[in-house]
């Protein structure tokens, strides 16, 4: 499985990073579906359907993980959305 730290504190509105502390505690600032929602961006960074990522970070990322890698890491980012817990 590949390495993943939530991302919580880098997307922030408008994409302009921001630290922790600054970012919605609030599930409200994720989608309703996180892990359906975070699987599929994962999917099209990897198939490059999505490729707004400065220097291919995430495609980077992406294309070395399995649909079971994309699973998992959905799966404990909805966690954490509903915990609200921060990594």
């Amino acid at each position: 499985m590949v390495a993943f730290r939530a991302p919580a504190f880098r997307h922030a509105p408008r994409a302009t990073a921001r630290r922790a502390k600054e970012f919605p505690r609030s599930s409200r600032a994720w989608p309703a579906s996180t892990s359906d929602y975070i699987y599929t961006q994962l999917n099209a960074f990897r198939v490059e359907a999505r490729a707004n990522d400065g220097a291919k970070m995430m495609r980077s990322i992406a294309v070395k993980m399995t649909d079971a890698d994309m699973k998992a890491v959905a799966s404990y980012i909805q966690a954490c959305v509903k915990l609200n817990v921060r990594t």
